[in-house]
């Protein structure tokens, strides 16, 4: 997100920002209502979401560049 910002290069960010957002946001909402195994299972389900869009950014920043 900070490469995409220093170098004018938004628009690859711009698709997929908010769903980080909602992840992390979801992420954290599970981490506080419960510890079960199943939150745990939606938590690291959420983190790969998160985790995946910021793969997605730099596969994207580095073939523009």
């Amino acid at each position: 997100m900070l490469a995409a910002l220093a170098t004018g290069q938004t628009a690859i960010t711009d698709e997929f920002a908010m769903y980080l957002v909602y992840a992390r946001v979801l992420q954290s909402t599970v981490h506080i209502i419960s510890t079960s195994v199943f939150a745990v299972y939606l938590r690291f389900a959420l983190f790969l979401v998160q985790v995946g869009i910021c793969v997605y950014w730099m596969v994207e920043f580095f073939k523009i560049n």
